[in-house]
């Protein structure tokens, strides 16, 4: 899916909030608006992350991928914050 202005991610690193560090967060900016996660790379975002009984935070200069998988690989190799696209019910 390719990221815009407004979309709705998950972001997992940016704030630990009621036992959790992963929470939904709204796309406030795009670096790369041609950038594309399925093609298996990763881009940057600007959220706002809402994170579960708490005010809401910015996470700036996230890494976005396209599956929850390759967002853990990624902070398993030393990434702090990661977004990936919600699980469609």
């Amino acid at each position: 899916m390719k990221p815009s202005i407004g979309r709705i991610v998950i972001v997992k690193g940016a704030v630990k909030s009621n036992g959790t560090d992963e929470h939904p967060a709204i796309i406030n900016r795009v670096f790369d608006p041609n950038f594309d996660p399925a093609s298996g790379g990763h881009g940057y975002v600007n959220t706002t992350v809402f994170p579960d009984c708490g005010s809401p935070v910015c996470a700036t200069s996230v890494n976005l991928f396209e599956t929850r998988e390759a967002a853990e690989a990624a902070m398993k190799a030393g990434s702090l914050r990661v977004a990936f696209w919600p699980d469609r019910a």
